[in-house]
């Protein structure tokens, strides 16, 4: 198996363009390949359940307000928030396995990534956390991220996004006042049952250090680990990813 590491730490972007790198790589990924995609951008990722509810232009108008850049992704069903603080992660690889048993490799690639700063991390759904599931990660009943999973023939593309610096709190907040405008009881965030990795550790965390934690767990497990660049894409297959990305919005968000 051969690594592939697309590395955009710091580059705080539009997540147009990290969402179709991910479209563009799942589409793409050879068998022998796995790719670890790494990205930052700013403002609010959300899922289409978000779009389905009622009252979801007022919620919509309040992220707006706050100069919060919205989102819809590919995967997952509810808001998650990100900044500087947060680092964003894909793996995508072809698999005959089940989704159950992805999200399993997927959390132990994670927990494997992350024992030199932890071996206290569990996997279940955290009550009152935002897009909450039950592959929710967690230290000491806080979650610090949230993983999702999307699927095309035998190709996956399991994703997260990991809180690692910064004041999680207001993260939390900005997320419940969403749903509180949307006036929607379908969710309910309590903003303290999350925190940022580094709090939960103890250690002064950076997203670059947890991504250099995450490529060094991707060469465990292939024979050889290589860099890809965006310019090192098909121009055209690139520019099509992005333009579906693109519409998918546009769809969507009024």
């Amino acid at each position: 198996m051969k690594g592939i590491v697309i590395d955009e730490i710091g580059q705080v972007e539009d997540a147009f363009v990290s969402t179709a790198i991910d479209a563009y790589s799942l589409k793409n990924v050879a068998e022998d390949e796995m790719i670890l995609h790494l990205f930052q951008h700013q403002g609010i990722n959300m899922g289409v359940d978000d779009v389905r509810m009622d009252d979801f232009d007022k919620g919509l108008d309040f992220y707006r307000a706050h100069d919060l850049p919205v989102t819809i992704r590919n995967s997952g069903g509810r808001s998650i928030v990100a900044d500087e603080g947060v680092l964003n992660m894909s793996l995508i690889f072809h698999t005959s396995k089940s989704m159950n048993e992805n999200y399993q490799f997927y959390g132990d690639f994670i927990r494997d990534a992350l024992k030199p700063i932890s071996n206290e991390i569990e996997i279940y759904k955290v009550e009152g956390a935002y897009c909450p599931g039950d592959t929710d990660m967690s230290i000491k009943g806080q979650k610090f991220c949230g993983t999702a999973q999307r699927r095309s023939g035998s190709r996956t593309s399991m994703v997260c996004y990991i809180s690692v610096c910064g004041d999680q709190l207001r993260r939390g907040e900005l997320v419940r006042n969403f749903y509180s405008q949307c006036h929607g009881d379908v969710v309910n965030v309590n903003p303290h049952a999350m925190q940022s990795l580094d709090i939960l550790t103890g250690f002064a965390l950076t997203p670059r250090y947890i991504g250099d934690l995450l490529i060094h767990a991707l060469a465990q497990y292939c024979e050889s680990v290589e860099g890809r660049k965006l310019e090192d894409l098909d121009v055209q297959g690139f520019q099509e990813a992005k333009d579906r990305t693109r519409e998918h919005n546009q769809r969507l968000l009024p």
